[in-house]
């Protein structure tokens, strides 16, 4: 006989619009790391740049890495708590360690304005087919909801040919504090951890012809710090070198030339090389001595910069248009991860 005051049933959580909120405030703290991370989400989704832009008014991060397909919207950036950043320890293409931690993204964006257009190009399948998938997210509306589970967001997916480039853009506006939103030194030399001197260096006549299985590396360009205009990451840092030393070989000469930081020509010299080397060669060589000061004004730690220049440091030789990755035994890494002359 069942007892009349014993009920048995079943119960699910509630979730309110505020819960995205309250992650986002307790995931990010400051507006740079909220940045950060969402370069380091770039960089997992195999880009070869991202490029930051403020104007006071909207944010905007532009990338070219692989886009997200209607499906993995819904699965990764749609879902909360998704264990996909867990599973993936390697990117998808370039097999890069992944640098995004806890999913974070769509809090980063949460936190640094009250609105988000989000635009990205993906590859739809094994046809070829590219889709653009874009979707405004107004997270005042959604904070205000009763339940998130049923708050819903339109968004529209347009077909788009073989030929379009993939890339994601954020565009975060209705900036919460225009004011903070900026990289600190701190912020500026964690982003190096990311990123090789590799792109950095000049190629002279040969371009740089990077086969699908290679990653090309990666750029980041940010807002300048103290003027208007775009800075490259890697070139703040790579032109503050103490020297430049550059040799370029075609047919029967080199030209050795060598540069002070200050723009002043040390050493210009032409010399007759008969070789065999049919096709020339370029070299572009950095000297970056420890001395106190030498990376004063860039927006970096300078202990830190040493340390980065000390691990992709070294002089290797890189076949271009070879079809192989290059190699030399005096290199823990494959030279394309290093940053060093180019030669064919």
């Amino acid at each position: 006989m069942s007892n009349p005051r014993v009920k048995q049933a079943t119960a699910s959580f509630q979730t309110q619009g505020r819960l995205l909120q309250e992650l986002g405030e307790r995931l990010v703290a400051k507006a740079d790391v909220a940045l950060l991370e969402l370069i380091k989400n770039a960089y997992d989704a195999d880009a070869s740049g991202c490029r930051v832009r403020l104007d006071g008014k909207r944010v905007e991060i532009i990338d070219d890495g692989h886009g997200m397909t209607e499906q993995e919207f819904l699965d990764n950036w749609m879902r909360i708590a998704t264990p996909d950043k867990q599973r993936q320890r390697l990117s998808r293409r370039y097999k890069r360690k992944v640098t995004g931690s806890k999913g974070i993204g769509r809090f980063a964006v949460r936190f640094l304005g009250r609105r988000l257009r989000l635009e990205t190009v993906a590859a739809a399948g094994s046809s070829g087919e590219k889709t653009l998938l874009t979707v405004t997210f107004e997270w005042e509306k959604i904070d205000a909801s009763d339940e998130l589970q049923t708050f819903e967001i339109p968004y529209e997916v347009r077909v788009l040919s073989p030929d379009h480039r993939t890339g994601t853009r954020l565009i975060i506006g209705k900036l919460r504090n225009a004011g903070e939103i900026q990289f600190s030194k701190k912020q500026r030399t964690e982003l190096l951890s990311i990123v090789n001197p590799y792109t950095g260096l000049e190629t002279g006549r040969f371009g740089r012809h990077t086969k699908s299985d290679l990653d090309p590396g990666f750029r980041i360009i940010l807002p300048e710090t103290e003027a208007e205009g775009e800075q490259d990451l890697i070139s703040a840092v790579l032109d503050n070198a103490y020297a430049r030393l550059t040799i370029r070989h075609k047919g029967h000469k080199v030209r050795y030339l060598i540069r002070h930081k200050d723009g002043r020509i040390l050493l210009r010299q032409d010399l007759d090389y008969p070789s065999h080397i049919t096709k020339g060669f370029f070299a572009d060589i950095r000297y970056c001595p420890r001395r106190a000061g030498m990376f004063k004004g860039t927006g970096f730690d300078g202990r830190a910069v040493y340390g980065w220049l000390r691990e992709n440091g070294g002089i290797g030789i890189v076949e271009l248009g070879s079809g192989h990755r290059p190699q030399s035994p005096g290199l823990a890494r494959s030279l394309h991860e290093r940053a060093l002359p180019h030669a064919r």
